[in-house]
């Protein structure tokens, strides 16, 4: 261990004949402003007054939070507030310090959560880094965070959609990034949502409609049918509806390989599934040298085959 010198115990001022400076006073602004920013006597401990008014011994106790930036003003017993006739004014007094990034635990409830915790920064600004545990796993609906009640923030996902339920977790460790006006969740999301949905088939005399299972993990989609969903055919396309918000892409469409399209007495086949941000699927056959959304019979039977199943990303 390499020992360090001691810091300044006390604040101690002289007079300009050397005497302690007793009954003088210290004026503590804002760096570069007039405006008072209030010094502490420990470091948990009360406010100074200000000006502080140093003891018989010209001495104070002068504590400051990390990394705010201070200006200094040493003053006679009978200068004004504010001073008119300073002895000395020094600016940008900093206590550099490393803070720690730490957030700790929020005190906020599901979606709506809340830190309070040391830092260097009385505004949101561009850059800022929050790692931090929720009490509570996301649900599904905007998520907000309010930080030193600086107010709240929505959570979004590094590309500008809106949090999966489950993405930040009870009890385990998130990170955050403030940027124009959102914190970004950037911490790895491996949490499972998962769940059902009901998918109406069209191009069928009678309509069809079938569970579909549903995996998302992050931007990661799965989805699959564990039983046929067939029926007697009267087009030559078929489409899906129905597919959930979370698992539709923002824009553009996301396209996916899959087998077990079932087109007529040809029994399951190689296929497409082209999703909208509408929530449509598209189903496409391939016919050999390419994809195709109208190359269904016409008649008898058509659909999802068993254990029908595509992953895409959003």
């Amino acid at each position: 261990m390499t020992n360090s010198l001691a810091p300044a115990l006390k604040q101690k001022f002289w007079t300009n004949n050397g005497t302690p400076a007793a009954g003088y006073k210290v004026f503590t602004y804002a760096a570069g402003t007039d405006t008072k920013l209030d010094t502490y006597q420990s470091p948990n401990g009360a406010r100074n007054s200000n000006p502080i008014t140093l003891d018989f011994r010209g001495e104070a106790s002068i504590w400051l939070p990390p990394n705010v930036a201070y200006k200094f003003v040493y003053s006679p017993p009978n200068d004004t507030d504010p001073p008119t006739s300073p002895i000395w004014s020094v600016d940008d007094v900093v206590d550099s310090q490393i803070v720690t990034l730490w957030g700790g635990v929020d005190t906020g409830s599901i979606n709506a959560y809340v830190l309070d915790f040391t830092a260097n920064f009385t505004s949101y600004r561009d850059g800022i880094v929050i790692f931090w545990i929720p009490s509570n796993s996301n649900a599904g609906g905007a998520a907000t965070i309010n930080v030193n009640g600086l107010g709240p923030v929505s959570i979004l996902n590094p590309d500008g959609s809106a949090l999966v339920p489950g993405e930040m977790v009870q009890n385990q460790i998130a990170a955050i990034v403030y940027r124009s006006g959102i914190f970004y969740l950037i911490s790895a999301s491996w949490v499972l949502s998962t769940g059902t949905f009901a998918l109406a088939l069209s191009g069928f005399a009678t309509p069809l409609v079938g569970d579909v299972s549903y995996v998302r993990s992050g931007n990661l989609v799965t989805l699959r049918c564990t039983f046929p969903i067939t029926g007697t055919s009267n087009s030559t396309s078929m489409q899906g509806t129905g597919v959930p918000l979370i698992l539709r892409p923002d824009s553009g469409v996301r396209s996916a390989l899959c087998s077990n399209i079932f087109n007529n007495a040809i029994g399951d086949r190689f296929g497409k599934a082209v999703i909208s941000p509408l929530g449509e699927i598209t189903f496409e056959l391939y016919d050999g040298s390419s994809f195709n959304s109208a190359a269904f019979t016409g008649s008898n039977t058509k659909g999802i085959g068993a254990d029908w199943q595509i992953m895409y990303t959003l």
